[in-house]
């Protein structure tokens, strides 16, 4: 019974240890109220994906169009359709638009998503 004791307590403290230490998570937000927690890998050609426990394969694609939303705790090379690029986080705006947050900066940069024409791209343009 001690011996039982002992491995549920070791279990519950190894996860418990595991929750507190782990990265967060990003979260994409769709226009339809869906929530998409995982990793954003890249978006290119208005198509993002993102690395999900759930996902097959590599990463799930989501339609850019689609996203309301975006939360993204690494920073990402964000590049707009204007040629400027901002390596940032993104934390969630109002809809339709992100709020980078990058160093030295003290204030964030708010950018609406039809501005962005790639995030992360394999190929650096």
């Amino acid at each position: 019974m001690k011996i039982a004791c002992s491995v549920v307590l070791s279990a519950v403290l190894t996860l418990t240890a595991t929750a507190l230490f782990a990265e967060p998570l990003d979260l994409v937000t769709l226009k339809d109220g869906s929530m998409i927690h995982g990793e954003v890998i890249e978006m290119t050609e208005g198509e993002l994906k993102i690395k999900t426990a759930f996902g097959v394969g590599d990463a799930v694609s989501i339609k850019w169009d689609t996203v309301s939303k975006l939360t993204v705790t690494h920073p990402l090379p964000f590049h707009l359709k204007e040629g400027t690029v901002i390596v940032a986080t993104a934390e969630e705006g109002e809809p339709g638009t992100l709020v980078h947050k990058t160093e030295p900066l003290v204030e964030p940069i708010r950018v609406p998503l039809e501005a962005v024409k790639s995030v992360n791209p394999l190929i650096q343009p």
